[in-house]
C-alpha cells in the first residue's frame, strides 16, 4: 500500500491507495532533494551518503580533487568470542524492582556484577577481540589541471620550549607567544633546523613527535603575478593535528583536533592572503593525547573555483550528483550503489568531448596494500587485526574498474589514470571473507569481487542504473509526504540550497517541506544501510570512516533498537 499524507494550512487529509493503481508521480524536489552550492568539507556534517545496505560510499564533491569514502557492512575488526554471561536474565525482575524503587545506583551495581558482557566488553575497540566497525576504504581522485600545484618541501623548524616555566598557564601563555611571534612575515628563522618532505615523507629532518611536543614550521616561497591568479588552495596532510596555519602572518585555519579520525587535512583557499612576490607560511602543530606528528605533505594547488556548482541527493532516485562549469565545459558526476549488481558506480561526463582526465588510487589509513588490476583496475586488499594473539582478523576486499567511452587508461603502480576520455564509469564491489548471516557469504572475496565486476562491465550504464532506480523505488514509493501551508514565501524557502533552508528555519522562517524532506531522508537512509539479507543499520547506518570509529560504530540499545 502506498500512503499519501497532504497538509494544507490548518487541514490535514490522508488518502490511501494501492501502490499498483496509484498514479505514478515523483515528490516535489522541496521535499524529496538535498542540494548544496559548494563542495562538501566535512565526512560527518556536509558529505552525501549512498548505499545498497552492503555496501556504501559518502560523496564530498570536490572539485580539483575528490574523495569517495567508501563502506562494507562486514568490515570489522575482532575476533568471534563467546563473553556472554551464563544466567543474566535471571537478574532481569530484581534489577526492574530496584529501578521502579528509585534505588537506581543498587540496580545499576546489580547490572555490571550479573548483566554486563565478560572480560571488558568494548573497552578494547578496534584493537581489542571485540572489535570495531571500520571504514573499507577511500578512492583518491586528482582531476586534471593546466596549472601545476606548488609542493612546499623545504621548511624550517623549531621546537617550542618553556624552560624553567612550572605552572601550566604560564607555560601556554609563552608557547602561545612563541606561535604569534613565528607567524610574523619577517621574523628570522635562519637558526632553525632544516625539515624537508618530498613523495609524502620526511627526507631531511624527519623526528618522531612525543606526547607534548609542540613544533613550529616556516616556509618562504615566491609567486609570480600568473601564479597569484591561479593558485590558492593551501593542502596539508593529516599528520598535523592540534594547531593552526598562518599565511603572511594571518591565520588562515586550525588543523584537525587530536580525536579526528585521520582524513580531516587541512584544506582552504588562502589566496587572499598571498600576495606577488616573497610569501611565508607558518605551521604550528603538537602531539597531544598521542595524536599529531609533522607534516609529510604540504603543496599550494590550482584554485577550486567553478560556476553553476551545485551538489546534490536525490532521495527518489537514490543518485547522488556534481555539476558544475569550468573553463568553458560543463562537468556532470553522478553516483549510486546498486543492490542488484552488488557495485558501486561513480560516472563522469562533459559536454565536451575528450575532457575527462583523471588519477585515481584506493588507500586505506592502515592494513592494506593496492595493486593494479590489469589495464584498467586496481585490488585494495588487506586484514583487520582480530586482537588476539595468533588469529588473523577478517581479510576485505575492494576491486574497481574503470570503463571509458574515448581516450586512454591505464595503471602505473597503484595509480589509475584516465586521459582525455569522453565519459568513464568507475565500477566498484567490495566483500571481505566473512561467512555468517549477512555480508557478500564468500571465503574468497578476491574472486567474489572479481565476478561482480565482470557481470556489471557487461553491463550499459543505463541498464545498471535502470535496474538500480527500479529496485530502490520499491521501498522508497511505498509512503509520500508533502507539507505546504500554502504561502508563496514558504516555496520560496523550499527552493533554497539545503543549508540555507536549515538556517532559515532556525531564524523563525516558514518552510513545512523541510520537515517532508526530514522525513524522507529518514528512510532513505535506512533503505540505504539496511536491506533483508544485509545486517542491522549500526550506529552510523552504514556509513563510517576510520580505524578506531566512535563508539565502536556497532549496536546501541538507545539508538538502534528504534532503528
Amino acid at each position: 500500500m502506498r500512503l499519501h499524507i497532504l497538509c494544507i494550512g490548518a487541514a490535514l487529509t490522508v488518502s490511501i491507495a494501492a501502490a499498483h493503481g496509484a498514479q505514478e508521480r515523483r515528490p516535489l524536489d522541496n521535499a524529496s532533494m538535498l542540494w548544496y552550492d559548494k563542495p562538501a568539507s566535512s565526512w560527518q556534517h556536509e558529505a552525501l551518503p549512498i548505499g545498497n545496505g552492503r555496501m556504501g560510499a559518502m560523496m564530498f564533491g570536490g572539485i580539483g580533487q575528490e574523495r569517495i569514502a567508501l563502506n562494507e557492512e562486514s568490515v570489522w575488526s575482532g575476533a568471534r568470542v563467546n563473553w556472554n554471561r551464563e544466567g543474566a536474565s535471571r537478574n532481569l525482575p530484581q534489577i526492574r524492582e530496584l529501578l521502579l524503587a528509585g534505588k537506581n545506583a543498587e540496580a545499576e551495581a546489580l547490572v555490571n556484577q550479573t548483566f554486563t558482557c565478560l572480560r571488558g566488553g568494548s573497552k578494547g575497540g578496534a584493537r581489542g577481540p571485540w572489535g570495531c566497525y571500520q571504514e573499507l576504504g577511500n578512492i583518491n581522485i586528482v582531476w586534471a589541471s593546466d596549472v601545476d600545484s606548488m609542493p612546499l618541501r623545504k621548511w624550517k623548524l623549531k621546537m617550542i620550549e618553556t624552560p624553567g616555566i612550572e605552572d601550566i598557564r604560564e607555560q601556554r601563555a609563552e608557547a602561545e607567544r612563541q606561535i604569534v611571534d613565528a607567524a610574523r612575515v619577517d621574523k628570522e628563522d635562519r637558526g632553525w633546523e632544516d625539515y624537508v618532505i618530498g613523495d609524502g615523507k620526511a627526507l631531511k629532518g624527519s623526528r618522531r613527535l612525543s606526547l607534548w611536543d609542540r613544533v613550529l614550521l616556516r616556509h618562504h616561497f615566491s609567486l609570480t603575478k600568473d601564479q597569484l591568479q591561479q593558485l590558492g588552495t593551501l593542502r596539508i596532510d593529516a599528520s598535523a593535528r592540534n594547531g593552526r596555519v598562518y599565511v603572511n602572518g594571518q591565520k588562515a585555519g586550525e588543523l584537525a583536533g587530536w580525536q579526528s579520525v585521520g582524513h580531516e587535512r587541512f584544506e582552504r583557499d588562502v589566496n587572499d592572503l598571498l600576495v606577488e612576490g616573497d610569501n611565508v607560511i607558518t605551521i604550528y602543530c603538537s602531539n597531544y593525547r598521542r595524536r599529531g606528528q609533522l607534516p609529510l605533505s604540504v603543496s599550494l594547488d590550482p584554485r577550486e573555483d567553478a560556476d553553476s556548482y551545485r551538489r546534490a541527493l536525490d532521495l527518489g532516485r537514490a543518485i547522488t550528483t556534481v555539476n558544475y562549469s569550468r573553463n568553458g565545459v560543463t562537468y556532470t558526476r553522478e553516483a549510486f550503489v546498486s543492490a542488484v549488481d552488488q557495485v558501486m558506480v561513480f560516472r563522469f561526463t562533459a559536454d565536451k568531448p575528450g575532457s575527462i582526465s583523471f588519477t585515481a588510487r584506493l588507500d586505506r589509513l592502515a592494513s592494506f596494500e593496492t595493486q593494479a588490476d590489469g589495464k584498467a583496475g586496481l585490488l585494495l586488499n588487506g586484514r583487520t587485526s582480530s586482537g588476539v594473539a595468533g588469529q588473523d582478523g577478517l581479510q576485505f576486499v575492494g576491486r574497481l574498474r574503470a570503463v571509458n567511452r574515448g581516450g586512454k587508461v591505464r595503471t602505473e603502480g597503484s595509480t589509475l589514470h584516465v586521459e582525455d576520455s569522453d565519459e568513464v564509469a568507475l565500477l566498484v564491489a567490495a566483500g571481505t571473507d566473512y561467512q555468517g548471516f549477512a555480508g557478500r557469504g564468500t571465503a574468497d572475496p578476491i574472486q567474489a569481487t572479481k565476478d561482480d565486476i565482470e557481470r556489471a562491465a557487461g553491463k550499459s550504464y543505463d541498464e545498471l542504473l535502470k535496474a538500480h532506480v527500479e529496485d530502490y523505488r520499491s521501498y522508497y514509493d511505498r509512503a509520500e509526504l508533502a507539507l505546504d501551508d500554502g504561502r508563496e514565501a514558504s516555496r520560496e524557502a523550499g527552493a533554497r540550497p539545503t543549508n540555507e533552508r536549515l538556517a532559515a528555519v532556525k531564524a523563525g522562517a516558514s518552510d513545512p517541506a523541510l520537515n517532508a524532506l526530514y522525513f524522507n531522508y529518514g528512510r532513505y537512509l535506512l533503505i540505504s544501510s539496511s536491506r533483508p539479507g544485509t545486517m542491522p543499520a549500526n550506529l552510523q547506518g552504514i556509513w563510517a570512516e576510520g580505524i578506531q570509529t566512535p563508539w565502536n560504530c556497532d549496536y546501541h540499545i538507545d539508538i538502534n533498537v528504534q532503528m
